[in-house]
């Protein structure tokens, strides 16, 4: 019994997966198959819409394909659906080529206050930081990651095509970037 509901489980996340299911209950399962990756793609446009959108450039489908065929196997060690979501489409993140895409993913996991890429805030950082109450974390960049984020934020509010948003690469000088809670929101702020 448990090796059929794997099976139904693993089909039900995978796009590709031939349905494990009688021919008169096929269309019913292709519907749930559709929701539930659809679930996911709404999870990964609404936790992380920059990665998000770079990803669809770069890859397609194929974020939130290979995001959903890591669900199952997260079933185990993960607390939440959001959590399984967020564990497969960070594996998926980082196996990819694109490194602007692994940065743009620990911007918005630092901001969201999930990434492990941080790190407390030196003395001379906090006196930039005066009016900060809440523990900040702080992220180091490889270049101006502020500068792609906005970048980002620009192409894709004007509804920039795929080539468009695989042409951002990271540009600039080194960066820290402050990341902390005031007011019920989560600002970013360059200390370096």
């Amino acid at each position: 019994m448990t090796a059929r509901y794997d099976a139904l489980l693993c089909a039900l996340y995978d796009p590709a997966a031939p349905p494990p299911v009688p021919a008169d209950r096929v269309a019913r399962f292709e519907i749930e198959r559709t929701r539930r990756i659809l679930d996911i793609a709404r999870l990964i446009s609404t936790q992380w819409p920059r990665t998000s959108a770079l990803a669809r450039a770069w890859s397609g489908d194929d974020a939130v394909h290979a995001t959903a065929r890591g669900i199952p196997g997260l079933r185990a060690t993960a607390q939440s659906f959001a959590d399984a979501v967020d564990a497969a489409f960070a594996t998926w993140v980082v196996a990819n080529d694109a490194t602007v895409l692994r940065w743009v993913h620990r911007f918005e996991q630092a901001k969201r206050g999930k990434s492990d890429a941080t790190r407390p805030p030196t003395a001379d950082e906090l006196r930039r930081l005066t009016s900060v109450s809440d523990p900040a974390r702080v992220l180091d960049a490889p270049s101006d990651l502020m500068q792609t984020v906005r970048t980002v934020d620009f192409l894709t509010a004007r509804g920039a095509t795929a080539e468009m948003l695989r042409q951002i690469a990271l540009s600039g000088p080194a960066t820290s970037i402050a990341f902390f809670a005031r007011g019920g929101q989560v600002y970013a702020v360059p200390v370096g």
